[in-house]
């Protein structure tokens, strides 16, 4: 089915109509879903109409911020823009209550924005931007809010206008409301408190936190906590409560895959297929880097609770990123284009046109022409050849920190006689970062 709004063509920074009518279809029911949900686990202080009035008044508040957005992406439809978000109303309402979340939101939208305009220095940018920023969260502990200080200087000094709006007016949005209205986000307000009881954070780990009294409700035992590992899922699956989880943590993962994030794993994808055909050996290291993104998704997914899913979403495009997005999107094909021909001169001379002097300025300025392509097309092949490097380092530092033995862990208090595996649960950094 081809909807009306869907894209057809692949031009630079757009994407096939298939993959709008997929993201449509998913959107559409996850916040089905998401109605429902809200409806099964609101609480008793809070009434069925507050909530949906949450859910509803952001999606749509949401969907009008990326339609607007949607003016600044080339080759990105202003509906497709809206209906990408439509069912992620935390993204207004959590990420203008916090300097840590309005910053995350705009490093996301600015570096999606980056590969979107698909030049060299801006996908050079955010791939290192992308790869610093995590290393920087993951063993600095460095807030969001200095990396969006610092992204904002930076442009400015570049003078990249255009994208610095776009980078930082929802975080002036969200300063100028907190100023003006701060009772409007403040921790108790039914808007603040009905989106975090419902679970609509973005970070899969807040579902745990703000509805485990409902699903211990719904289990008839105050004492009990859900497991939220993979094996965990099959053994609530026979519970109200469990289907509930299940469905919410399958509801954000199809999400995910759409978020801005994401998208770099989406261009990965798309990337891969021309690298392969194109340069054999760069298509291997996309390969080799999207096995070790797969494999590490399946690694957190079982060995550690769903809290630690926020290091994924930092290391997904940080492997993905480097790999492709230096390789796919900063100029390949150009770097492969063939040196202009001179077949015009030698016809010119064959013929007899023109008079010697003409002819040895001709074929001086063309070898000149070869000399700065082929210096452009060196210069091009050892950056590509020093992110490379880089990458290798990330992964490096990144499975490092991540697979080490953690002495903070603990295991979650289990009801008696409920049998579950182990469970690594930590104070991940980016969470409070946020």
């Amino acid at each position: 089915m081809r909807l009306p709004w869907s894209r057809t063509d692949s031009s630079p920074g757009g994407y096939p109509g298939k993959l709008a009518d997929s993201a449509a279809f998913i959107f559409l029911v996850a916040f089905i879903y998401r109605l429902v949900a809200a409806a099964l686990l609101q609480s008793s202080d809070y009434s069925l109409a507050y909530s949906l009035y949450g859910v509803v008044t952001g999606s749509l508040g949401c969907a009008l911020m990326y339609y607007l957005l949607g003016y600044f992406l080339d080759g990105f439809g202003r509906f497709n823009a809206a209906l990408l978000f439509a069912i992620t109303p935390t993204w207004i309402f959590w990420g203008l209550a916090s300097f840590g979340g309005a910053s995350q939101f705009c490093l996301l939208i600015a570096s999606v924005l980056c590969l979107l305009h698909a030049t060299e220095r801006r996908a050079m940018a955010a791939a290192i931007g992308s790869a610093v920023g995590a290393i920087a969260l993951i063993y600095l502990d460095v807030s969001f809010t200095v990396l969006t200080i610092v992204s904002v200087v930076y442009l400015f000094i570049r003078g990249e206008f255009r994208l610095l709006f776009v980078y930082a007016a929802p975080f002036l949005l969200g300063y100028l409301v907190m100023m003006v209205q701060p009772e409007l986000f403040g921790a108790g307000n039914f808007l603040h408190d009905a989106i975090a009881r419902l679970g609509l954070l973005n970070n899969a780990f807040e579902h745990y936190a703000v509805l485990r009294s409902d699903l211990s409700d719904l289990h008839g035992s105050s004492e009990r906590v859900l497991d939220f590992t993979f094996p965990g899922f099959w053994k609530e699956s026979r519970t109200l409560a469990g289907w509930i989880i299940f469905g919410t943590e399958l509801n954000w993962l199809a999400r995910s895959l759409f978020e801005p994030v994401m998208l770099f794993y989406i261009a990965g994808l798309i990337g891969i297929q021309r690298s392969v055909r194109r340069n054999p050996s760069f298509g291997f290291l996309s390969l080799l880097g999207l096995v070790g993104a797969i494999v590490l998704f399946f690694q957190i997914s079982w060995r550690w609770s769903v809290r630690d899913h926020d290091l994924l979403i930092l290391v997904i495009p940080t492997y993905i990123l480097v790999a492709l997005g230096i390789e796919n999107i900063s100029g390949l094909r150009s770097a492969q284009t063939p040196p202009p021909s001179t077949a015009g001169s030698n016809s010119a001379a064959s013929a007899g046109i023109g008079s010697g002097p003409t002819l040895m300025n001709s074929a001086e300025a063309s070898s000149a022409r070869n000399r700065k392509a082929l210096e452009r097309r060196k210069r091009r092949i050892f950056r590509l050849k020093a992110t490379q490097f880089f990458l290798l380092l990330v992964i490096i530092a990144m499975s490092i920190k991540l697979f080490k033995p953690r002495e903070d862990s603990y295991v979650p208090d289990i009801a008696p006689g409920y049998e579950s595996p182990d469970i690594i649960r930590t104070e991940g950094s980016t969470s409070q970062s946020r």
